[in-house]
């Protein structure tokens, strides 16, 4: 048996699983716009029909990429509902921070299947027994995602502009007096603003929010 008969023997079977791996891994590293059923084919040293016969259509991979990522969460068994919702929202961001590339896609996807909804169940239920009644609930879960998703997209915004060598942001330049005297906050801040510690803020942030859901679980219906 010669070097490449060998190879393919050993070859690991194609299957819906190994796909999506082999997709985020991609991504990853490319970036979302890298992808393509024909890149992804390669990846895998295999033709890109092949791929079809496990997930139908791109559209199907990039559900099935989104539910690999949120499956990445580890979602609390137990504790109070404050403890819980905290601990979700931070999974949520870890995941995100892990996947910077994926994660616009993983905010804005809408999921149908069980496994990429299990964070949203996991934040209702700690809601629920909590006393938030099934509106209130909702709003609250609502109120945490999206505080969560423009902390990360902030965040992971920021570090991909830095990985592309862009240079992380600086002070506004004060060459141009007259502008910066219609921006006098931002001159006098700008040492603070342009150094943000984004997990101290990410912190004081659900602090905060987990605050507002205390008033709005003793809130009258």
């Amino acid at each position: 048996m010669n070097r490449e008969d060998a190879a393919r023997t050993t070859r690991l079977p194609l299957s819906s699983a190994r796909i999506t791996t082999a997709a985020v891994a991609l991504i990853d590293e490319h970036g979302l716009e890298a992808l393509s059923m024909r890149r992804l084919a390669a990846d895998l040293d295999v033709e890109a029909m092949a791929l079809y016969k496990h997930l139908p259509n791109k559209a199907a991979l990039l559900d099935a990429v989104t539910t690999a990522v949120l499956m990445e969460m580890r979602l609390p068994e137990g504790g109070g509902w404050e403890a819980r919702c905290r601990s979700i929202a931070q999974e949520f961001r870890r995941v995100g921070l892990a996947h910077p590339h994926l994660f616009p896609l993983v905010a804005t996807r809408r999921l149908d299947s069980g496994p990429g909804l299990r964070p949203i169940e996991s934040m209702l239920a700690a809601l629920r027994q909590g006393g938030f009644t099934g509106e209130s609930a909702i709003r609250a879960m609502w109120f945490v995602i999206a505080f969560v998703t423009g902390s990360v997209l902030a965040q992971t915004g920021m570090e991909v502009v830095v990985t592309e060598d862009q240079g992380p942001p600086s002070p506004p330049e004060a060459s141009e007096p007259r502008q910066m005297g219609e921006l006098p906050n931002i001159v006098e801040l700008a040492p603070i603003l342009f150094s943000c510690d984004f997990d101290e803020e990410f912190e004081f942030g659900l602090d905060a929010q987990l605050r507002s859901l205390r008033r709005l679980r003793r809130a009258p219906a």
